[in-house]
């Protein structure tokens, strides 16, 4: 076998396992963000959807509006911004 067809087909094992790696691992953040959305609204966390560049309002008990409320302290974005609030502390009821 010539070196260019070894080197492709090792390329494209090499991909196929990076790809399946990278779907595994988004498969596994899927996942861990139904359990810790769950267990989030049977503590009084809601949303709301939002509107062009945001998709969802992530609102904590205390928050029943967006205009009521402090982005990043009431109310997130995003489910990146919930996991790193959650993760930073700012949340002692989750458990």
């Amino acid at each position: 076998m010539s070196m260019i067809i070894h080197f492709l087909i090792h390329s494209l094992l090499h991909d196929n396992d990076s790809f399946q790696k990278n779907m595994s691992r988004k498969e596994e953040e899927k996942k861990s963000w139904s359990a810790v959305w769950k267990d989030l609204k049977s503590q009084g966390w809601t949303y709301r959807r939002g509107s062009h560049l945001v998709d969802y309002y992530y609102l904590k008990p205390s928050c029943n509006k967006i205009n009521d409320g402090v982005e990043g302290q009431d109310f997130f974005t995003s489910e990146e911004d919930v996991q790193k609030h959650i993760e930073s502390g700012g949340n002692k009821m989750l458990g």
